[in-house]
């Protein structure tokens, strides 16, 4: 946690080819026009980390510009973008927190509002802003949060997902471990073992 800040920042440099300067700060996605999120869970500890980006619209315009070379890059340009460096910043932290020992899984990306980041109930945060040469900002926050039950229909699984725990017959046969991120394979297994409306608690249903 305490080096999240620099190995999140390397790992944006090297996939942007850009040098950044950072400096750590608050409340930084309010101002965000659009914000990529990724979530880890760590399972051993009850919580979940959620890694957000987010830029403002002249850093949009120019981050665009940078790595599209030309302007007026579509919405959907930018948020692609930003999942991607959303998902290598979720990437370089998971590494880490493995380093340590920490059981992670990777849920699947989302693209929330800055208003819905403001009402997080943290148990830590770290937020900063990362600076190009070229007056691009990157606005960085990894928050850390007790895991909140997300159960889900099997009906409504899809590939993708991952499982938080194990999935177990009515007999007590295991049929998927946990952290396992569902395929298409695994969707009418399921459906054949459990029925339609048995509840299954994943990392990530967006």
């Amino acid at each position: 946690w305490r080096e999240s800040m620099s190995t999140i920042s390397h790992e944006l440099e090297h996939l942007l080819c850009m040098a950044f300067t950072a400096e750590p700060s608050e409340h930084v996605m309010l101002d965000a026009s659009n914000i990529a999120m990724l979530p880890l869970c760590l399972s051993d500890d009850e919580k979940d980390v959620q890694v957000f980006i987010g830029v403002d619209n002249k850093s949009a315009d120019l981050l665009g510009e940078v790595m599209f070379c030309h302007a007026n890059c579509s919405r959907q340009e930018i948020r692609d973008l930003l999942g991607e460096t959303a998902n290598v910043g979720a990437g370089a932290l998971k590494r880490t927190l493995s380093a340590e020992g920490k059981l992670v899984t990777t849920g699947l990306p989302r693209a929330p509002e800055a208003s819905s980041i403001a009402e997080k109930v943290s148990i830590a945060r770290r937020e900063w802003l990362l600076t190009s040469a070229e007056g691009i900002q990157l606005r960085v926050m990894i928050h850390l949060g007790v895991r909140e039950p997300c159960m889900i229909a099997v009906k409504q699984l899809r590939e993708g997902m991952v499982l938080r725990t194990d999935v177990r017959t009515a007999g007590g046969g295991l049929l998927l471990k946990q952290g396992t991120r569902l395929t298409e394979a695994h969707l009418p297994r399921l459906l054949d073992a459990l029925g339609e409306r048995r509840l299954v608690e994943v990392a990530d249903a967006a």
